[in-house]
């Protein structure tokens, strides 16, 4: 790869940081910063779109990769690069944070509220692109900062809800934090005891023999609870209503549809080559705590009359399903759950912008006080109808490819875990359908009064592409999975090898 290639990554990381900083110290106008941040959002999709088109997907060796000295007394170094796995996420980024944008844009926020988009893009991007632990944990804490931030300043609750939804979040993703990095210290000293150096690359680390079985299960049980918060899954999920319910839309959207991924992206890049005896020891608890949490969550989400809450609570289920097919550890499983991420992530940005968008509108969030929104809003209804569909897996859907891979794999590995699995079919249909019927088609009976204005040009357009990945990704699955089907072989392969020795 040429240098200017390879520093397109750099460019994708820093730049947000650097209008952020500029925006913060040297723009004052609201309207300018909205401006310039989306102008940044943009030229950053695309560069990602140039390293997609020139990325040789053929090849499972790390791409476009950058490898500079750091703190070099403790060899930590900036060490980025890209494979299939961040490949899907670094492109579900580029094709959510610029939409984004403009779905917020006929909204009032102030220039705070732009610079910390900024800032959670930087820090999505670059723990997606860190190869380097101590790098990925810098960026983690990054993007998780500037939530805390939206979620107090411009959440959609009253200041008492919101501060006590930030001071929730921020107890669960601190200690996962804090127990995460214990977890990155205690391998690079054990990988310095069997080889003479410390090392936070997970190449390098991938290769240590030293750690007994009481240490990994520790440090796998630790891992799995600093990734388990974000996702989030059963049982350290109780922060999520709060947030999901507090947070403004911007932040929701980034929360639900990417943060969340970034850790199975985790798991998938540290956690299963580092742990990889104990994780195979350990799969079928794993795999049926996903599929208990895909039931779990599926009726905690009939339960509700909040239309956020049920989205969010479907969308733990749908997150529970990616979560057991990680661990089912087959081939079907890995495709299953890069593909689902990406489906997953392009149905919860819609959702969600549209409730958003919804709330905004009528200040109602409750499912029995809607109503009538299909004659007032035909283009909002159509578009939420489809991302609706997608994420109950309609045929010929990005959905549908994702959930069925998913359950096929968990049947795979275990046939009643995957009957049960498919379960979460029939729920999510049975609740998102009804919502749909109440919420959005059927007359509004409660408040007769109730004004819903349909979706404006700039709303059209950043909804547009993602309808059509939806639409595309469901009619031709086969072109999309051979992105990454090198990188999840060979990824199988190695790790398989590795629990055989």
């Amino acid at each position: 790869m040429s240098f200017s290639l390879n520093a397109l990554l750099n460019v994708v990381i820093f730049l947000p940081i650097v209008t952020a900083f500029i925006a913060w110290v040297g723009i004052k106008n609201e309207q300018i910063v909205k401006v310039v941040a989306f102008i940044a959002s943009l030229i950053v999709s695309v560069c990602v779109f140039v390293v997609f088109v020139n990325y040789d997907f053929e090849s499972t060796l790390l791409q476009f990769f950058t490898h500079t000295p750091w703190i070099q007394r403790y060899n930590i170094n900036y060490y980025i690069g890209l494979d299939g796995f961040s490949l899907v996420l670094i492109m579900l980024i580029a094709v959510i944070a610029p939409s984004l944008y403009l779905l917020l844009w006929s909204e009032e926020h102030k220039k705070g509220y732009w610079i910390n988009m900024l800032l959670i893009q930087a820090g999505m991007s670059g723990a997606i692109l860190s190869l380097d632990l101590i790098l990925f944990y810098l960026f983690w804490e990054l993007m998780l900062i500037p939530v805390f931030f939206m979620i107090l300043l411009y959440g959609e609750q009253d200041k008492q809800a919101n501060a006590k939804a930030v001071m929730k979040m921020f107890i669960y993703t601190v200690a996962g934090s804090l127990l995460m990095l214990g977890c990155i210290v205690y391998i690079g000293i054990a990988f310095l005891g069997e080889y003479g150096s410390v090392s936070f690359e997970y190449d390098k680390l991938r290769y240590i023999t030293s750690l007994s079985h009481t240490e990994g299960i520790i440090l796998l049980l630790a891992f799995l609870a600093a990734f388990g918060i974000k996702l989030p899954i059963f049982p350290l999920h109780t922060w999520l209503l709060k947030t999901y319910n507090s947070a403004p839309t911007g932040a929701l959207v980034l929360l639900s549809a990417i943060m969340a991924k970034i850790a199975i992206y985790g798991i998938f890049r540290f956690l299963i080559p580092i742990l990889t005896d104990i994780t195979f020891s350990a799969s079928y608890v794993l795999v049926s705590l996903g599929v208990f949490g895909v039931v779990y969550f599926a009726l905690a989400a009939i339960m509700q009359s909040n239309i956020k809450k049920m989205i969010a609570y479907g969308s733990a289920s749908h997150i529970s399903l990616i979560f057991a097919a990680v661990f089912t550890l087959n081939l079907y499983g890995a495709n299953g759950a890069m593909y689902f991420v990406f489906a997953h992530g392009l149905a919860a940005a819609g959702l969600f912008a549209l409730v958003g968008i919804l709330y905004h509108t009528s200040g109602i969030k409750n499912i029995d006080e809607l109503g009538s929104v299909g004659h007032q809003a035909p283009i909002f209804t159509v578009f939420f109808a489809l991302f609706m569909l997608s994420n109950i897996g309609l045929p010929l859907t990005v959905g549908f490819v994702g959930e069925f891979l998913a359950i096929f794999a968990t049947y795979t590995f275990d046939h009643i875990l995957g009957y049960i699995a498919s379960l979460s079919v029939v729920m999510g249909a049975s609740f998102m359908i009804w919502m749909f019927g109440r919420a959005i088609l059927a007359d509004n009976t409660k408040n007769k009064n109730l004004k819903i204005r349909d979706l404006n040009k700039k709303e059209i357009l950043a909804l547009t592409p993602w309808a059509v990945l939806v639409i595309a990704m469901g009619v031709f699955p086969d072109y999309f999975i051979s992105m990454f089907d090198d990188t999840t072989t060979s990824y199988i392969v190695d790790i398989t090898k590795a629990s055989i020795k």
